[in-house]
């Protein structure tokens, strides 16, 4: 159990009483002026606070100026973009470091500000939260017999010029520095406090410090009546009491009570309040609550209060403030002066008298007419005074006020001529609702408990510090808090409208929206108390600037935006996540206009912002460096794109997880930045990581999903594809949509690019029928399916297919509209049809040349045939049987190739550089020279690209020599075969020699070799260097067979695994010595950017 009076803290029962009852002593000795301290603080009378009671209707009669009305023309001086980026510097310099800006923090509100002045405009103001007043309302609670509630309400209030009272004594002062110079100047008289031992400086602060127990005396009584009555009231304790244990029965009813209290009492703001209804206020204090509870409900429970028998208010005092105020115009006596002479003079009646005038004449006549009984209260007349009174209808009004008969000789002004009346009556007329003395009755008038000095009422705001407020101002916070109290069927239409503007927006409706936004601000300036501080009108002016962006009204929306920034500046300083919410939406609005520089400076300010008020874990943020990024992505500064993903993307992870679609979103982004830098790796990883999400989250058709696939086709180098992206791939075959074909066309394209041209054929050939089922052969789809399928089948080396696809494709163009897009296609399919034409040529007199279209001997029956073998296409075979019967010889020397001329890795140059030719000279054997000197016929030079190199032959001339030259870098092997049965020996004459050197020449030998279809010897540059071919006597075809060497065939074995190595492939692949068949299509279809050719061999022909 907590002591009210000082911080002791009990949990025995007995103890804390005992404890209690010794405060509830030392009070008593402090109030009775006989005792010492009471004597004390008798001896030492001031001009201190002092606790008045008003009605509200006496107050507002002398109500005549309620501040300045600035809400509607606060002018803001910020115009356009440029002026948002100087209120609000960068937190970071042009070389990237951190910049510290100068912070002018507000010491009520912690807003911060970037300057003095822009602080100055702020503090004290009513857009300072700190600055706002605090009022302790008491209302009345009909879910409780004859309770009440009491509610703190905050109202913002221009507080300048500031008045601030010493705490120890009766100065008041301009400003915190100036008092807390003073209170250091005091000299202490060292008085130290008979309740909690507190060290006081002044008399003066000790008298006011006991109020303070005072209050806490009350306090604690209230709390043991309410306890023992069993009720109380819905104003929440200020100190923690021990709890008394219950049952979980009890426990459970009173939970289940509680929140069907608390039900009733969130629906009870939805009704109107009226005079006895739920909601109605009873009295407000400008002080501590103590103050009305003591006053209005001692024992805990509401009393009707008769308001002569507690209106208790410094009388010379307000007139002294009236006349002070008012020096040029004399004003009549208010309803105030009038309850407190009426009071005297009752008080002065006989008793008979005294009785008969408080006896309503109303209430007198339905008692004895009908015999009701009423609870005795002062009538509409008795509690003004005991003058004659006559009802007077006032000009333009529906309501009657009273108005009393002028005294003989005595000059009233009329109520027209009333100053405080006529400001009232134009602020009606200006759409401003205030509650005069003729809205309120006066004996239900609520009553205004306050603290007076001698210039004015002593308040607290939000910060904890006390201000001297004149009774203009606590007017304007009680109108503010009546008519906050009294508009709450305004306030459910605001509530309304706004919802429904929601809705409106969300269902498109963009233009109803603005017209509903704009109802709302419309009311707001006809009701002005119930946004004081601006806060609604600043929301509503974003969300207007927010539809008009949305409808692309630029300039509307800049100014909407930057009226409401200019309210949330002042409300809340630069650091605020408000302000930040819209600066985004600015910075979208600069980038949606062309700003893209204005804007990548806006979003920069927004997420450093976010960082420090958010953090960068919270969702706005990283909202923000997805936006930043992407803007840095359209200015092309990719790197610090990719820098800001880098860090928003693992924080996306942890806040929304991968199941989120942002979070997919934001690494799709992440997966592009990547593949637009080359790191393909990265992108690949990203892509891989996304794709079982993808699937689960935002399904097989969205796409994100497909382009999530396609990035990963078009990075993947592999094509041994994981479960899911199987399934997706399935699912796009089956699923007959043209989106996901286009997938499936990324596939293809991406199986050409891996040299993997076989199933890129089969694919195309696959989406040209579909797309021409689904949307026609003259569709954009089949146009690209294909010229896909006539590249792949250029790779393949089909030649005639190719050529017929291009003509298909030129003849469907030609069907189509001259603004068709696929008409562009057409010149690039004639000049590969020409081109294509051309190489068939080329290829068919090489065939020519090398006599494959003349008939020839096969090797096993002897006949004449002109078929060769399908693998070796070197030896003959007249049927299927003759290949057969032959082929345990024949295979050792069948050895899969292509011709020079079919080679995309080979290229041959005429002319062999001069020193070649003369080495090759000095090579020739002597016992091979005639008596005349060699000379050469011909020679070319033989280039390799070593990336894509694969086996070909080539046919050597039967009828001059040869000298076959290779370099002894080059990672080759080569063989010499020929079909011996076309000739008349078995044997040819192979030189070996040693390795060329320029201008220097080994010693040579001669080596007997026999050449045969069934043996294959392969030789290799460093073994052999070159090899000397003289014809026989009878002609013989002879080829030279070059195949890759031991790394290069490696090195090619390796890149065909890695494109795919499934099913088995790795391992048949691996195997290989030399290429097959499908390793040499591989090579062949692989796309080389630039040639990298290095000769190998030379050629020389001599006689």
């Amino acid at each position: 159990m907590q002591c009210y009076h000082c911080p002791k803290r009990f949990f025995d029962r007995s103890e804390f009483d005992i404890h209690r009852t010794s405060h509830s002593d030392r009070q008593r000795e402090i109030r009775d002026p006989n005792t010492e301290i009471g004597a004390f603080l008798q001896s030492h009378p001031s001009a201190g606070p002092r606790k008045s009671v008003l009605q509200a209707s006496t107050l507002l009669s002398q109500w005549r100026d309620f501040g300045s009305d600035e809400q509607h023309g606060m002018k803001t001086d910020i115009k356009n973009f440029q002026g948002v980026l100087r209120k609000f510097p960068p937190r970071s310099n042009k070389e990237g470091s951190a910049v510290e800006l100068k912070d002018a923090v507000c010491s009520d509100c912690d807003a911060i500000f970037s300057s003095r002045a822009e602080l100055d405009s702020h503090r004290f103001t009513k857009f300072c939260p700190g600055a706002a007043i605090v009022v302790h309302v008491m209302m009345k609670d009909n879910l409780i017999n004859k309770g009440y509630r009491i509610e703190q309400r905050l109202v913002p209030l221009e507080g300048r010029p500031l008045r601030v009272p010493c705490s120890k004594c009766t100065d008041v002062f301009s400003d915190d520095e100036a008092k807390d110079a003073h209170e250091s100047l005091h000299q202490s008289d060292d008085l130290t406090c008979f309740q909690c031992d507190r060290q006081c400086d002044t008399a003066y602060e000790l008298k006011l410090h006991y109020e303070y127990h005072e209050d806490m005396e009350f306090r604690q009584l209230k709390k043991e009546a309410i306890s023992g009555h069993k009720r109380a009231s819905s104003h929440p304790q200020m100190m923690p009491s021990m709890s008394v244990p219950l049952s979980p029965t009890e426990n459970a009813l009173r939970k289940l009570h509680k929140r069907k209290s608390q039900r009733i009492l969130n629906s009870w703001p939805l009704k109107k309040s009226g005079h006895g209804e739920d909601g109605e206020i009873v009295a407000l204090s400008f002080s501590v609550p103590e103050d009305i509870e003591r006053v209005h409900a001692a024992e805990g429970a509401l009393q009707e209060i008769e308001p002569n028998d507690i209106l208790d208010f410094p009388v010379t005092q307000l007139a002294t403030w009236l006349d002070t105020r008012d020096s040029d115009e004399k004003y009549t006596l208010s309803t105030m002066y009038e309850d407190k002479e009426n009071f005297q003079e009752k008080s002065e009646l006989p008793p008979q008298e005294s009785q008969e005038n408080s006896v309503p004449r109303r209430m007198s006549l339905l008692r004895s007419v009908l015999g009701l009984k009423f609870p005795k209260r002062l009538s509409r007349s008795d509690s003004v005074t005991s003058q004659p009174r006559k009802l007077m209808k006032k000009e333009n009004s529906v309501r009657f006020s009273l108005v009393s008969k002028s005294r003989k000789g005595e000059i009233t002004p009329s109520r027209t001529e009333s100053r405080a009346s006529s400001h009232l009556t134009e602020q009606q007329n200006g759409g401003f609702k205030i509650y005069s003395p003729q809205d309120i009755e006066g004996d239900r008038s609520p009553f205004v408990h306050m603290r007076v000095l001698s210039d004015g009422v002593i308040v607290e705001d939000v910060s904890g510090r006390q201000r001297v407020l004149p009774m203009d101002q606590i007017a304007y916070i009680y109108s503010i808090i009546s008519a906050d109290s009294s508009s709450i069927p305004v306030k459910s239409k605001i509530s309304t409208l706004q919802s429904r503007a929601e809705l409106s927006l969300q269902a498109g409706h963009l233009t109803t929206a603005i017209s509903t936004y704009k109802e709302v601000l419309e009311i707001l300036l006809q009701y002005r108390t119930l946004d004081t501080d601006l806060r609604i009108k600043a929301g509503v002016l974003h969300r207007i600037g927010f539809v008009y962006s949305a409808i692309g009204s630029a300039g509307e929306s800049e100014y909407y935006f930057l009226k409401a920034l200019a309210i949330f500046r002042r409300l809340h300083g630069r650091d605020n996540a408000v302000i930040y919410n819209v600066l985004n939406d600015i910075a979208k609005l600069c980038e949606r206009d062309g700003y893209a520089t204005e804007a990548s400076a806006l979003y920069e300010r927004v997420l450093a912002g976010r960082l420090r008020v958010l953090g960068q874990n919270a969702p706005d943020t990283l909202s923000s460096m997805q936006e930043l990024a992407n803007i840095k992505i359209n200015l092309g500064d990719l790197e610090s794109a990719l820098e800001i993903f880098e860090h928003a993307v693992p924080a996306f992870e942890v806040v929304f997880g991968l199941q989120s679609e942002t979070t997919l979103e934001a690494m799709n982004h992440m997966s592009i930045l990547y593949q637009k830098l080359g790191l393909n790796d990265q992108s690949l990883a990203m892509s891989q990581k996304m794709l079982p999400y993808c699937k689960t989250v935002v399904g097989f058709d969205s796409s994100l999903t497909r382009n999530t696939v396609m990035r990963y086709l078009e990075d993947s180098e592999n094509f041994d594809f994981s479960a899911d992206v199987k399934l997706i791939i399935e699912h796009y075959r089956r699923s007959r949509l043209t989106a996901n074909y286009r997938v499936l066309q990324t596939l293809g394209r991406a199986y050409m690019d891996s040299g993997l041209n076989r199933d890129a054929c089969d694919l195309f050939v696959f989406l040209f029928e579909e797309t021409s089922t689904l949307k026609g052969q003259e569709s954009l789809e089949s146009f690209d399916a294909l010229s896909a399928l006539c590249v792949t089948l250029e790779h393949l080396g089909h030649l005639d297919e190719a050529i017929k696809n291009y003509g298909n494709l030129l003849q469907l163009a030609n069907k189509t509209p001259l603004d068709h897009p696929s008409r562009s296609r057409m010149d690039y399919s004639r000049k590969r049809v020409t081109d294509l034409i051309h190489r068939r040529e080329i290829l068919t007199a090489e065939k020519r040349a090398w006599g494959l279209y003349e008939d020839g001997t096969c090797i096993t029956c002897q006949s004449k045939t002109a078929s060769l073998c399908n693998t070796c296409h070197i030896v003959r075979f007249c049927s299927v049987q003759c290949h057969d019967r032959s082929l345990t010889t024949h295979a050792s020397s069948c050895i899969p190739s292509i011709t020079l001329r079919e080679s995309k890795s080979v290229a041959i140059a005429p002319r062999c550089p001069s020193p070649v030719q003369q080495d090759a000279l000095d090579m020739i054997l002597p016992s091979e020279k005639s008596n005349t000197s060699p000379s050469i016929t011909a020679s070319h030079t033989v280039y390799l690209d070593p990336r894509n190199f694969t086996t070909f032959r080539m046919k050597l001339s039967s009828t001059v020599n040869t000298l076959l030259v290779f370099s002894p870098d080059a990672d080759i092997r080569y063989t010499i075969i020929g079909n011996i049965s076309e000739c008349g020996t078995d044997q040819v004459t192979l030189p070996s020699n040693s390795v060329l050197t320029t201008g220097k020449r080994r010693a040579s030998s001669k080596v007997t070799t026999k050449l045969s279809s069934s043996n294959t010897e392969w030789l290799t540059p460093s073994v052999q260097e070159s090899v000397s071919i003289t014809p026989m006597e009878k002609s013989a075809p002879i080829y030279l067979v070059v195949a890759p060497g031991e790394q290069m065939m490696k090195n090619l074995v390796e890149k065909r695994v890695n494109a795919r190595s499934g099913g088995g492939e790795k391992e048949r692949f691996e195997a290989l010595s030399i290429p097959n068949d499908d390793l040499i299509e591989y090579a062949q279809g692989l796309l080389m950017n630039g040639y990298m050719g290095e000769a190998f061999l030379y050629i020389v022909g001599w006689v």
